[in-house]
Formats: C-alpha cells, sequence, structure tokens
C-alpha cells in the first residue's frame, strides 16, 4: 500500500457480501486472533571509547550499537543480529577474510533497547566507513530488519591522516642547530564528518631514542582546534 506500518498495530476486519447483500461482519478491535503487531527499531552505533560516529584505525576497536525496539511480542524470545558493511561496496566488512557480525538472544518485555557489541581489528580501515545492518528474528524468521547504507547513525568514520614537516624559513627538512627555528607542521586529513569539532596535537621526538624531544627540559608541542569542512 506504500503506507509505511512500522511499529503500528494492524487488525484484520472482514465482512461477507454475497450479491450486493451482506450476510456476516467480523470488526472486532480488540481480537487478538486478528491481530498482527508489526515491529518498528532504531538504532545507533558509536565508538565505545569516545561515544561518537568517528573511531580510531587501531588494533582493538570496539563498535556498541544500541538497538530500540517497540511492538514486539512481550515473552517471547528474540535474536538480533547485527553485521558491519563497507559503505563504499554495500558489501560487508570482511576483516582478515572473514565478516565481522554480534548477536544477542533477548526476551523483551515492552518497549527497550538492547545492544550489540563488535570487537574487531580496524588497522586497516582508515579512510574508510562502515555501517551496521541488524536483523531481528523470532523462532528463525526475520520480523524486523535496520539495512540502510546511508544511516547516518549507523556509520563509523575511520579517518585517515597524512602529515608533512619542514622548516618554515625554506620548506625543506633540514633546520640549523645555532639558531632558533619554526617547523611546520602540515596535516591532511579524510573521512572526517562535517561539522565535526577536531584537535590536533603534536610532539617533536628524538629519532635515536623514540623518545619526546626535551628543550630545557620542556617537551616541544603545539596544538590546535577546528571544525572539519
Amino acid at each position: 500500500s506504500g503506507v509505511n506500518t512500522a511499529g503500528k498495530t494492524l487488525v484484520a476486519f472482514e465482512e461477507l457480501i454475497y450479491q450486493k447483500k451482506t450476510f456476516a461482519v467480523h470488526t472486532d478491535i480488540n481480537d487478538e486472533a486478528q491481530t498482527i503487531y508489526v515491529p518498528n527499531v532504531k538504532t545507533t552505533a558509536t565508538d565505545k571509547a569516545n561515544g561518537s560516529h568517528t573511531s580510531l584505525a587501531g588494533e582493538q576497536v570496539t563498535i556498541i550499537d544500541e538497538v530500540a525496539y517497540s511492538n514486539l511480542t512481550a515473552g517471547k524470545e528474540y535474536t538480533v543480529k547485527g553485521t558491519l558493511m563497507d559503505q563504499s561496496t554495500g558489501e560487508e566488512l570482511l576483516i582478515n577474510g572473514k565478516p565481522v557480525t554480534a548477536e544477542k538472544t533477548f526476551t523483551p518485555e515492552a518497549d527497550g533497547t538492547v545492544e550489540l557489541e563488535f570487537s574487531l581489528d580496524a588497522s586497516a580501515l582508515a579512510g574508510k566507513t562502515t555501517v551496521v545492518f541488524e536483523d531481528i528474528t523470532k523462532d528463525g524468521i526475520s520480523v524486523a530488519t535496520h539495512a540502510d547504507i546511508k544511516d547516518e547513525r549507523q556509520m563509523i568514520h575511520f579517518p585517515s591522516v597524512k602529515t608533512t614537516a619542514t622548516d618554515k624559513a625554506d620548506g625543506d627538512h633540514s633546520i640549523s642547530a645555532n639558531s632558533k627555528v619554526t617547523i611546520v607542521d602540515q596535516v591532511e586529513w579524510k573521512n572526517v564528518k562535517v561539522g565535526q569539532k577536531i584537535k590536533i596535537s603534536g610532539r617533536l621526538m628524538d629519532k635515536s631514542t623514540g623518545k619526546a624531544l626535551k628543550i630545557n627540559g620542556q617537551e616541544v608541542t603545539a596544538e590546535q582546534i577546528f571544525t572539519a569542512e
């Protein structure tokens, strides 16, 4: 019919007509045998560490997917399963050749929420965006699905960063050790959500020790806060 029935409860009415005459009707709005419950789900995926839709492309990443449901049958057992999708391809995201999924079985008493937790090695995901898809089943039959590859609330962005440090005076990678110098670090990023506030913190490191460089006992740092465009 083109009408969105998610979250609604439907009751079937019947009327028996023969030769334009009505012989029987069944129009009981409270008849449970004629009632169909249409579940509804709303979902929000965030990075567990920072609570946002942006995550570090590191070895240990956890994504929390909060699934808010309504109009499920109270007291019945349901299973919600989630899958991480690659937004660029619309296919399942594969880590070491395997999809990333999470699953939980629950018994609703009323409208409520259930959380799925995805743990993954995101080391190779810099520059990518993953979208969480969910499916709720009862007795092995799907009763509600959320699978929108364009849903911003279900996206986790993994930014990529490229940096170039140069001597401000001449633009090269060499500086004099006998004068005051200014080092400019140009930071280029991709896959950062427009409007998101970003803080970039920089620190000079001593390559020979692998530790922070100290001048007169103080680390050499710089910081800038801006809004992504």
